[in-house]
């Protein structure tokens, strides 16, 4: 009977034996190929004997790494990735080299220093002239007082300004032909602007101009196409001559209580899309000033004469006289009509017509002593003429 069991006991050990052991896979090991068996290797250290039957342990799939060694982000400014835009060139100018400039890689211009900056001349001379068309935001810091002539001209790409209040100044054809810019603020603190100053910018559409500017100077705003609106100074007092020529895009026009001059051609071949007031302060103007106005123009109380060369060739709507007016001008294109006060001693409107006092040594307007002076362009039907005009 022992015998039987031995020999039972021997054959499920030998059926064991066929039997292949799986192997289990790990993080990083290799699969065995299917229908064969595992081969289990030892990773006894050298000169040491394996135990029996132990499997190794597999070897992990990172490499651990000292911390010392691994170097810390870098911070901009220590020499890692840099803040804000680079500078691609500078150089100092002006008297005494006073004066400094730098231009950076994000098209700005900076100008600083003490003083008063130069005058260049239409061939060039800036010291910045390779990067002019290329300049599109221009920073001028406190100290530096002027903005010499010709400094931006053609600037074709500037659209941005900050200006210090020491600006005292902006010299002739400083940013003419610039077309990169739709509008402008200029500081108060800017006393006086060079001719053209500001011409041929052709897409400027609104200035503000220096609470403390005196004088618009000749040519100014020439030929900029598509100004439609600005800002006078408070206290200007004369406004040279083609200072706004052949700006056609004019919405409206109130000049400054202060203005005692408007020379001649001021604003000639202007359009100007709405009304125009001309200050009761005004003392003297050339021939024609203005050109085409879609609206009235207003002279305002106070003006007392003077003003024949403003009406000289102009195309307008409406024109209105104050009383203190002496004598109403004929307008050459009058189109609806005149308008006159009615406790003006000297003229008169009726239906739309101007009518003013005989020429013969009348003391003040009477219907039965009249002159008609003008006729609205656009008037049409029956012409009320009162009794007793003297003179047509």
């Amino acid at each position: 009977m022992a015998g039987k069991a031995l020999r039972f006991a021997t054959a499920i050990i030998l059926v064991l034996g066929l039997v292949p052991t799986p192997a289990f896979a790990t993080e990083g090991s290799v699969p065995a190929n299917e229908g064969s068996s595992a081969e289990v290797v030892s990773s006894a250290e050298e000169g040491q004997p394996a135990d029996e039957g132990a499997l190794e342990e597999p070897a992990p799939s990172t490499v651990p790494v000292d911390a010392e060694s691994v170097p810390a982000p870098q911070a901009a400014g220590d020499g890692g990735v840099q803040e804000g835009p680079t500078i691609l060139e500078e150089g100092d100018f002006g008297e005494d080299s006073a004066l400094h400039w730098v231009y950076k890689d994000d098209a700005s211009l900076t100008i600083s220093g003490a003083g008063a900056m130069p005058d260049f001349t239409e061939d060039g001379g800036q010291p910045w002239n390779e990067r002019l068309r290329t300049v599109e935001k221009l920073v001028v810091e406190e100290g530096v007082e002027s903005i010499g002539a010709y400094a931006f001209y053609e600037a074709d790409y500037l659209a941005e300004f900050s200006f210090a209040e020491s600006l005292v100044e902006v010299g002739a054809y400083a940013f003419s032909r610039c077309d990169g810019f739709d509008e402008i603020s200029l500081p108060d603190s800017i006393q006086r602007m060079g001719p053209s100053a500001f011409a041929l910018c052709e897409k400027l559409r609104s200035c503000h101009l220096p609470a403390s500017l005196d004088v618009i100077a000749d040519s100014t705003f020439s030929q900029c196409k598509k100004l439609e609106q600005v800002q006078f100074p408070p206290s200007a007092t004369k406004i040279e001559s083609n200072a706004f020529y052949y700006c056609r895009a004019l919405t409206g026009l109130e000049l400054p209580k202060t203005i005692v001059e408007i020379a001649e051609n001021a604003f000639w071949t202007c359009t100007v899309n709405g009304d125009v007031v001309i200050p009761g302060s005004l003392k003297t103007s050339g021939y024609q000033p203005f050109f085409i106005v879609r609206g009235t123009i207003t002279f305002e109380h106070g003006i007392t004469g003077g003003i024949k060369g403003l009406l000289y060739d102009i195309d307008c709507d409406y024109v209105s006289y104050p009383s203190t007016l002496e004598i109403a001008p004929k307008g050459r294109e009058v189109r609806r009509g005149y308008i006159v006060a009615g406790d003006n001693p000297n003229n008169a409107s009726i239906d739309g017509c101007l009518f003013s006092k005989a020429s013969d040594g009348v003391l003040k307007y009477d219907d039965k002593q009249a002159v008609l002076v003008g006729v609205p362009l656009q008037k049409s039907g029956e012409l009320a003429i009162p009794e007793g005009t003297k003179e047509i």
